[in-house]
């Protein structure tokens, strides 16, 4: 019994795996049939991309300088998107350049600040390569403050401009200037105007309509208005 068994179960055996060859036969030839239909023009997309993704600061860097030096590059493709964003989710304005090559901020970062980079480019193919970086900015060792009058919420005469005072010196106007503007509503043209190196006032060609709201946005966050400040 135990012979005639064991015969039995390699009969068995035997049958099954001539079925089993002869599905995975089956199998292979439709892949085949479908691989002639059109696979074979698809065979670029299971290739990796031939664009190359560059970051700058590298990723892990600290102590980073807040103005100049982060900067995306896409080599043997073009930059498709590019985000940068603070740890709190604030992103960080930029713009790719109009032959998709590289990236840079439109304006400084914070100080001591961790940020994240996700930038994607694309080859001449349509195939995407990604980079991932984070770095920290610099904890700045001296610092200026910028006093502002009027106050949050005052009402005060027409005549009366925005007007910035330093604790420092400014010798770097150029970063200040960008890092401030100054919006009044209904719309009027605001200019900046320097009086000394420590007071930027802001005030319209003539006075301010009554009932005017203006309002000053400041992002002097990482801003370095003097060497090392």
């Amino acid at each position: 019994m135990n012979v005639q068994g064991m015969s039995g179960v390699r009969r068995r055996r035997g049958l099954l795996g001539v079925l089993l060859g002869t599905t995975l036969l089956l199998v292979s030839a439709c892949r085949g049939d479908s691989g002639d239909d059109g696979d074979e023009g698809k065979g670029g997309d299971n290739k990796a991309s031939r664009a190359v993704v560059s970051i700058a600061p590298r990723d892990g860097a600290v102590d980073v300088g807040t103005s100049g030096v982060l900067k995306v590059t896409a080599d043997k493709g073009k930059l498709s998107s590019v985000k940068v964003a603070d740890s709190k989710g604030n992103v960080v304005a930029g713009k790719i350049a109009d032959n998709g090559a590289s990236w840079r901020p439109t304006g400084h970062l914070g100080a001591s600040t961790k940020s994240t980079v996700d930038a994607v480019a694309k080859d001449g193919e349509g195939r995407e390569s990604a980079k991932h970086a984070s770095f920290t900015t610099l904890v700045p060792k001296d610092t200026f403050v910028g006093h502002f009058t009027p106050e949050n919420g005052d009402t005060v005469g027409v005549g009366m401009p925005v007007s910035l005072n330093f604790s420092r010196a400014i010798t770097n106007r150029a970063a200040v200037e960008r890092a401030v503007s100054v919006t009044a509503q209904p719309s009027v043209p605001v200019e900046g105007h320097w009086f000394g190196n420590q007071r930027f006032d802001f005030r319209p060609e003539k006075y301010w309509a009554a009932g005017t709201k203006v309002t000053p946005n400041l992002r002097l966050d990482g801003v370095e208005g003097t060497r090392g400040v």
